[in-house]
């Protein structure tokens, strides 16, 4: 499910010329889905996926360092 969303997205980003995509947010009135492509350079990217409450408010600083600890994890194992 993940890759139909962010493939949506990056086709909209295209034509719409928004530049570069952080994170891939939507909100429901149960919570939220957040979609974040993770690229080690050498590899094919890795879409990281968290579904969150709703009460959550802040989801970016969390998922950055995530995704930093991933992108390290792809490059020592490259």
């Amino acid at each position: 499910m993940s890759g139909y969303v962010a493939s949506s997205v990056e086709r909209m980003r295209n034509e719409l010329g928004l530049g570069e995509l952080k994170d891939i947010s939507v909100r429901c009135a149960g919570g939220k889905a957040v979609f974040r492509k993770i690229s080690s350079g050498k590899e094919q990217p890795i879409i990281l996926a968290a579904i969150m409450d709703r009460n959550v408010r802040y989801h970016s600083r969390a998922l950055g360092k995530a995704a930093t600890k991933i992108r390290a994890l792809m490059r020592r194992r490259a």
